[in-house]
C-alpha cells in the first residue's frame, strides 16, 4: 500500500515523453527493478497483516490480508507508516486487527495466509497524531507495541534508527540506498490515469536506489506543500525503473554506516512507481528519532487465561476473574453471549447475573486489560446457562389411616426333604408310590426332613400289604392286603427347619415282625393349617 501522488508539478510532467512512458512500462517485474532476496538479508524486514477478525471495513475483501511492510526496532517495537493504520476509507485500524509476520521470506499464497514465519499480535498503536488520512502524507509515523517478544535469530534482528548527526552521510545527491518489501512489480508513469496497474509477489524482493537531495525533491512535489526536512527521496533520476510501489508502504528505506545497516526512511508515497521524474518519498528516520524510540513500556501478556466462576444459571450469580497478566494493567470486563449480543457494557463490573432470556445461550465474559504500551483483549471459555429451577410442588398431607388388623392366616406348612436312613445296612428296596424307600434293621433308623414353619407332628407307622407273589428279597413271603394294620403313632410338636425323628424298631417291647413298614407325616400349624401329608417306607428284614 504505497500512496501514488499525482500532484507533480506541472512543468516536470510536460517532459515526459512517449520513448520514456513506454521504457517504463518495459522494466523487469521486480520491486520496481529489484530482485528477490531471503530474509536473512534483510532481518529488520516485517510483514504487516489483518487479522481475520470481523471488522467494521467497508471493503471485506482485505479481511486478512497483507497491507504493509515495516521494520523491527527492538524485541517488541516495530517502525511502520501512519497511512498503513487506515486500511479501509474512514476506519482507523485496532490493535486486535493487527499481526506483525516476522522471519517470512514467503508470504503463502499472496495476499492470504503466509505459510512461514511467525505471526505475533499487536498490543498498542502509537500513531503520530498530526499525520491526517487522506492529506499530503506529512509526519507518516507509527510504532506498533507487539504482545509478546520478538525471538531474535538470522531471520529476525532490529536495524539501528538513523541519528540526525548521519544525516550528512547519506544527504548526498547519488549516495546510495536499498529498500524492500513485497510491494507491487509493475511500473508505470506518473500521469498514469485511472486505477494503477498491480500485482503482489510472494517473495521479498530488493533494489538498489540513489537519494535524491532536499531542494530537487521539494521542487518536483512542490505542490504537496510538504516539509522536505522530515522526507527523504529516493530513486533512479536517469532511467527510472528502480522504485518501491503499492505493498511497500511502511517498509524499510536502509544505507550502510561504517558497513552497519542503518534506518534513514520509511516508505510513504511517490509519483507513480519507477518514474524518473518522480523518485519516491520516505518519511524521515532521523527528524523523528525520538518518537520512533520511545519505550510506551512491556507489551501486555497473559499468562493464565481468565476464568468464569459461579453456579451458570438464571437468577446466579457469574464473577469474572481477569487470569494472570504481565505488565501489572488496569481490567475492564464486558460479558457477552456467544454468537452476538452484549450483556453487559465494556468497563462493567466482573459479575454478571443471568436473566431468563439467558436460558440456553451460552456467555461469556472478555477482560480487558490496559497499561501505557496499549489493551489487550482475552476471553473466558464459554458456559450454558441452566434455566431457573422450578419451585417443588407442596407434598400433600397423608389422610390417616385406621390400623390395619392381619388377616388369617391361611398358609399351610410345607414338609420337604423326608428321607428314611437306617441305623444299620441301609439298602434300596426299588420303586415305590411312596416318597423314598429304604431298608432299615430291627433296630430301627432315623427319619430327616424340613418343615417350612413351626407345626405339630404326626407320625404314623403301618405295615403295608403286598400283592400275592414270590418272596421278597428279605426271604419273607409277601402278605395280603387285608394284613395292613397301624403299628405305631407319635406326636411332636416342632420347630422350623430341619428336623430329626428316630424310628424304633421295636413296638411294646418287643421287636417288629419282618415286613414292609410305610412312616407318613402329618403336620398342622397354630392357625390349624394342614400339610400335605409326606410319606417313606422302609423294609425290616
Amino acid at each position: 500500500m504505497r500512496k501514488s501522488w499525482l500532484g507533480i508539478a506541472a512543468a516536470v510532467l510536460l517532459g515526459v515523453t512517449a520513448t520514456s512512458a513506454t521504457a517504463a512500462e518495459q522494466q523487469p517485474q521486480r520491486i520496481i527493478g529489484g530482485g528477490p532476496i531471503q530474509i536473512t538479508q534483510a532481518p529488520w524486514q516485517v510483514g504487516l497483516l489483518l487479522t481475520d477478525a470481523n471488522f467494521p471495513f467497508r471493503d471485506s475483501s482485505i479481511r486478512g490480508r497483507f497491507i504493509c511492510g515495516g521494520s523491527i526496532v527492538d524485541a517488541t517495537h516495530i517502525v511502520t507508516a501512519a497511512h498503513c493504520m487506515f486500511p479501509s476509507e474512514g476506519y482507523e485500524a485496532q490493535p486486535e486487527d493487527l499481526e506483525v509476520l516476522v522471519g517470512a521470506t514467503r508470504l503463502g499464497n499472496g495476499l492470504t495466509v503466509p505459510d512461514e514465519g511467525t505471526r505475533i499480535p499487536v498490543a498498542s498503536i502509537q500513531r503520530d497524531q498530526r499525520f491526517v488520512d487522506g492529506g499530503n502524507y506529512a509526519h507518516d509515523y507509527t510504532v506498533l507495541t507487539l504482545a509478546r517478544p520478538i525471538q531474535f535469530s538470522d531471520r529476525a534482528q532490529p536495524i539501528q534508527l538513523a541519528t540526525p548527526e548521519e544525516q550528512v552521510l547519506y544527504r548526498t545527491n547519488g549516495q546510495s540506498a536499498f529498500v524492500s518489501g513485497w510491494g507491487s512489480t509493475i511500473p508505470y508513469p506518473a500521469d498514469f490515469q485511472g486505477d494503477p496497474p498491480s500485482d503482489r509477489p510472494t517473495d521479498l524482493k530488493q533494489v538498489g536506489v540513489d537519494i535524491v537531495d532536499d531542494a530537487t525533491c521539494s521542487s518536483i512535489y512542490s505542490s504537496a506543500g510538504l516539509d522536505f526536512t522530515e522526507e527523504v527521496c529516493a530513486g533512479d533520476r536517469v532511467n527510472g525503473g528502480r522504485d518501491a510501489c503499492q505493498g511497500d508502504s511502511g517498509g524499510p528505506l536502509v544505507t550502510l554506516s561504517d558497513n552497519v545497516p542503518i534506518l534513514i526512511g520509511i516508505v510513504s508515497f511517490g509519483g507513480g512507481c519507477g518514474d524518473a521524474r518522480a523518485p519516491g518519498v520516505y518519511a524521515e528516520v532521523a527528524a523523528q528519532r525520538a518518537f520512533l524510540k520511545a519505550d510506551a513500556g512491556p507489551a501486555i501478556r497473559n499468562i493464565a487465561r481468565p476464568t468464569l466462576t459461579g453456579t451458570p444459571r438464571v437468577g446466579e450469580t457469574l464473577t469474572c476473574n481477569p487470569g494472570t497478566w504481565t505488565s501489572a494493567p488496569t481490567f475492564t470486563y464486558r460479558f457477552a453471549r456467544v454468537g452476538g449480543g452484549t450483556l453487559s457494557g465494556p468497563g462493567g463490573a466482573p459479575t454478571y447475573v443471568p436473566v431468563d432470556a439467558d436460558a440456553g445461550t451460552q456467555v461469556i465474559c472478555e477482560v480487558a486489560g490496559t497499561n501505557a504500551a496499549g489493551t489487550r483483549t482475552v476471553q473466558t471459555t464459554a458456559v450454558t446457562i441452566a434455566a431457573r429451577p422450578q419451585a417443588p410442588a407442596p407434598t400433600p398431607t397423608p389422610t390417616p389411616q385406621p390400623p390395619s388388623t392381619p388377616g388369617p392366616d391361611r398358609v399351610a406348612p410345607q414338609i420337604t426333604s423326608l428321607t428314611m436312613t437306617s441305623i444299620f445296612r441301609p439298602t434300596t428296596t426299588g420303586s415305590s408310590p411312596f416318597a423314598t424307600a429304604s431298608a432299615v434293621t430291627r433296630r430301627g433308623g432315623r427319619l430327616s426332613f424340613r418343615l417350612s414353619e413351626a407345626a405339630r407332628v404326626q407320625l404314623t407307622i403301618t405295615r403295608l400289604a403286598n400283592a400275592v407273589g414270590p418272596k421278597s428279597r428279605c426271604g419273607f413271603a409277601r402278605t395280603k392286603a387285608s394284613d395292613l394294620k397301624r403299628v405305631a403313632l407319635q406326636t411332636r410338636s416342632l420347630a422350623a427347619g430341619r428336623n430329626t425323628l428316630t424310628v424304633s424298631g421295636r413296638v411294646n417291647g418287643r421287636p417288629l415282625p419282618r415286613g414292609r413298614y410305610a412312616v407318613r407325616l402329618h403336620a398342622r400349624d397354630a392357625a390349624g393349617n394342614l400339610a400335605s401329608p409326606r410319606t417313606v417306607t422302609f423294609t425290616v428284614c
